[in-house]
């Protein structure tokens, strides 16, 4: 841990001059775990003072960049796979001792002195247990070497959503067509009638997140394909690629994301994922043909419900969107039943707090999904379930 820790002090991200300050032989008097604290505090402060966002390779798009990211970023050494679960469970998604799985924000508490912490969230195979999800599926392509246990893209999961995940890809569900909906330690077959964003969505061959952990996957393919491109299915993430983009943009970097990015690059030769640390780098690499942009600061999580102050609505033929914001950008996207994009549209410089865009839909079921970025860095996304009769 200490080397792995000191070798944050060497990335970019980290202000050098406040690790020199503290990099003295006192330090071997400090505890490993008060090391841990100090480094992770002063990264986080020059991390947030550039509002949460770091340019990575300005200016390189394309080949290039994907080489340079493997290059500067791809850790050489990662934790082996219990060591990297333990770490998970015991400090990176421990929160006041109780560890949530991210797909539906199930929760089991874990004593800081189990002796085993792989085995008492298991809970023996129960349905009810957590255990470990590879966003990126171990039959695809991470079921060996370093890319089985790289903690960039292993979440904690309940047991019976991780068995439905399965290894399918990740897409929008109609929800007429869902089959299973989870919810902390629920499990439905028909639309919830409330606090249906919480939801994560399963239907045989495809699996759609809760809304506030699909820019977290994203992020994470986003990783995976880029650091592990020789054993990764190129043609497993094609298939949702654009769906992928979009989530990234609709579902932009909390602080809570970018706070455990750091922790896990503290186990991992001080190499965090490039695509949390600079939300540009997906329209460089893999969301070139998605036009959409994205914002360059971390919000709050939103764990449970997603309330917004904005409203969606859809009478003939005009989409109205009430906010108390008024918006330097707003970004626009409208998908079918399929999950399929019909249309992204940007719109800049609104000074109004009502907008009336005229949309001609035909018949049908649509999710309209709205972007504010508003002045003074606020930020918004709505999501609304249209029906055109």
């Amino acid at each position: 841990m200490w080397s792995k820790v000191l070798h944050l002090c060497a990335h970019p991200i980290t202000p050098s001059a406040m690790c020199k300050r503290f990099y003295t032989p006192h330090l071997k008097n400090i505890t490993r775990k008060v090391l841990f604290v100090f480094i992770l505090v002063f990264a986080l402060y020059g991390a947030f003072h550039a509002q949460g966002h770091v340019d990575v390779f300005p200016g390189v798009e394309g080949k290039e960049l994907l080489q340079l990211l493997r290059k500067h970023y791809k850790p050489a050494t990662v934790l082996d796979y219990r060591q990297a679960r333990i770490k998970m469970y015991t400090e990176i998604y421990n929160e006041n001792d109780t560890v949530y799985g991210v797909y539906t924000r199930y929760g089991l508490y874990l004593p800081p002195d189990v002796s085993d912490p792989i085995g008492w969230l298991i809970r023996g195979g129960s349905d009810y247990g957590i255990n470990t999800e590879h966003t990126f599926p171990q039959s695809k392509g991470a079921r060996y070497g370093n890319a089985r246990s790289d903690m960039h893209h292993l979440f904690p999961a309940m047991a019976r959503v991780n068995e439905a995940r399965s290894n399918y890809p990740f897409g929008e569900i109609d929800d007429r067509r869902t089959r299973w909906w989870f919810y902390k330690d629920k499990l439905m077959y028909s639309i919830p009638k409330e606090n249906i964003d919480a939801y994560s969505e399963g239907i045989e061959g495809m699996f759609e997140p809760r809304e506030d952990h699909k820019g977290n996957v994203a992020r994470a393919m986003f990783y995976f394909m880029t650091m592990y491109r020789s054993q990764a299915d190129a043609a497993f993430f094609q298939r949702q690629r654009k769906t992928l983009c979009m989530w990234h943009y609709l579902d932009p970097v909390d602080s809570l994301e970018w706070t455990r990015n750091l922790m896990i690059a503290a186990y991992q030769d001080g190499k965090p994922n490039p695509f949390i640390l600079d939300c540009s780098l997906a329209k460089r690499t893999y969301c070139e043909d998605v036009d959409m942009s994205c914002m360059t600061h971390t919000r709050k999580p939103n764990h449970d419900q997603q309330r917004y102050p904005s409203t969606i609505s859809y009478t003939q033929g005009i989409l109205h969107i009430q906010s108390p914001h008024t918006a330097q950008l707003l970004q626009l996207v409208v998908f079918d039943s399929a999950g399929k994009t019909l249309m992204s549209k940007e719109l800049h410089s609104l000074d109004n707090t009502h907008y009336a865009l005229p949309l001609a839909l035909p018949s049908g079921v649509y999710v309209v999904a709205v972007h504010i970025k508003g002045s003074g860095g606020t930020s918004e996304v709505m999501r609304q379930r249209v029906i055109v009769p």
